[in-house]
């Protein structure tokens, strides 16, 4: 957002079935800062294409509350890119390789 709390307040008029959208589950601030209140929280992987017209803004503002404002281990990473496949495919096997996981990179 370039403006979050501006842009925030639009969300929220828009939808106004979000009475409470401040402490619901929809809301991804709320949710964080009570992981963050207890022991165990969830680590987070996260990837970016810098040309990702839909949701680089949002996404970049998100991982700085994160980074500032929790301690959720987040590892964030943003490289030249769009909002597809072609950006998002190199990360998946990153993403299994953050939480543990070991696969087998196809042969494209």
């Amino acid at each position: 957002f370039k403006n979050f709390e501006t842009e925030y307040s639009y969300f929220k008029s828009a939808f106004p079935s979000f009475v409470n959208f401040d402490q619901s589950k929809d809301n991804l601030r709320f949710l964080a800062k009570k992981l963050a209140e207890k022991e165990m929280v969830p680590r987070l992987f996260h990837c970016c294409g810098l040309e990702d017209a839909v949701t680089y803004k949002a996404g970049k503002d998100f991982i700085d509350f994160l980074k500032s404002e929790t301690q959720i281990e987040i590892l964030y990473s943003e490289e030249n890119g769009g909002h597809n496949w072609e950006f998002w495919n190199p990360y998946i096997y990153e993403a299994f390789k953050f939480f543990g996981f070991e696969i087998k990179k196809p042969i494209y």
